[in-house]
């Protein structure tokens, strides 16, 4: 299933399950009429054969609603740079994880400390870094 938007100029009648509504019940169906502008939850190539534009996808694998916008893939960092974060007394695995996906690498770390950049973290955290880190 996926979330569709009417792009075309034309109204246009479709044809939609209320499975959701009625679970219990099986071959329940209702026709909607979708304006263009309006959205609507239809199966991909449904949606995709009515020339409606995507906006979303919904799996059915745990009901989560993605985006259909690519992700963007953050680098990841080594493990000696985790475990340096991690020795420092006081931040837990947790708070290093949040540490390595603001600054993956120990050199963007180092740079924004250089330039006095605000560290969006606890401000014993964000001490305890510069404490660290500084050059």
């Amino acid at each position: 299933m996926a979330k569709f938007r009417n792009d075309t100029k034309d109204k246009v009648k479709v044809r939609i399950s209320t499975k959701k509504t009625n679970p219990g019940y099986m071959g329940d169906y209702l026709w909607k009429t979708v304006k263009p502008g309006d959205e609507v939850e239809l199966p991909e190539a449904y949606g995709k054969r009515l020339g409606f534009k995507q906006i979303s996808i919904i799996t059915k694998i745990a009901e989560k609603i993605v985006d259909a916008a690519p992700e963007i893939i953050k680098p990841k960092s080594d493990d000696g740079f985790f475990d340096k974060i991690r020795s420092i007394r006081g931040i837990g695995r947790k708070t290093a994880k949040d540490i390595i996906a603001q600054y993956p690498d120990e050199m963007t770390i180092r740079m924004a400390i250089a330039n006095d950049e605000h560290i969006p973290f606890d401000d014993n955290i964000a001490e305890k870094l510069k404490d660290e880190f500084k050059d």
